[in-house]
């Protein structure tokens, strides 16, 4: 199977306070942390890079690969994901979808979402809910939610690319959180498998300080 992988940090990051790209840790930008980890895995034949135009050059300096080529995002992410769509090689059958701001995914993880691939035609990496669940209104808590088969997910999400690709076309309007939502308008089987706690969104400042927490006392 050869596989392209997008991996999507053009977003600003209004929660966060700046751009995904501006971001750095102890061993780089945070893009590169995914980057790296993709280029270790040999089904993947090319990685596309999506960002702002202005941190082109920058990211530049932290590519080194043939097989990686940049892409300009878009005003939304939806639209950043079709630009890194529209740079996979045609000859690559499936496509992995990752966000930049997840560094720290590991290759097993990618390994088990593309071995998941060979039998469905979308994966995606999940964690079971471990905490109680409240539905609230005006928070205010109306019930308690059943968290039995309920997942936290994770990316990057896999899909066979003539599929995700006429899923992103066909829905352009349809506000989403993920790629996979969109893939399920298609009706077709999106796999679940095991992810990784470790393999958690930069979203808030405060996850800035987890993800340095991380990296200095070491991940599993």
């Amino acid at each position: 199977m050869k596989v392209g992988a997008v991996i999507v940090g053009a977003g600003f990051g209004k929660r966060i306070g700046e751009a995904k790209a501006n971001i750095h840790l102890a061993d780089g930008p945070l893009f590169s942390y995914s980057l790296k980890t993709f280029l270790t895995v040999s089904s993947v034949k090319q990685v596309v890079l999506v960002l702002q135009k202005k941190h082109f050059k920058f990211a530049k300096k932290f590519i080194s690969n043939e097989e990686v080529v940049l892409a300009e995002g878009g005003k939304t992410r939806k639209q950043s994901v079709l630009n890194g769509l529209s740079k996979i090689k045609s000859g690559l059958s499936h496509v992995l979808i990752h966000d930049c701001a997840r560094p720290f995914v590991k290759k097993q993880t990618v390994l088990k979402v593309i071995k998941e691939l060979k039998r469905y035609p979308a994966v995606v990496p999940g964690i079971k809910i471990k905490d109680t669940l409240k539905q609230a209104e005006a928070m205010l808590v109306k019930k308690t939610l059943k968290r039995d088969n309920i997942f936290s997910i994770q990316t990057p999400q896999g899909f066979r690319k003539d599929l995700i690709e006429a899923a992103y076309k066909k829905h352009r309007r349809l506000q989403i959180t993920d790629s996979a939502q969109l893939f399920e308008k298609t009706g077709q089987a999106v796999r679940i498998v095991e992810g990784d706690l470790f393999n958690f969104k930069l979203t808030y400042r405060e996850d800035i300080c987890l993800a340095k927490a991380v990296e200095k006392y070491g991940k599993i």
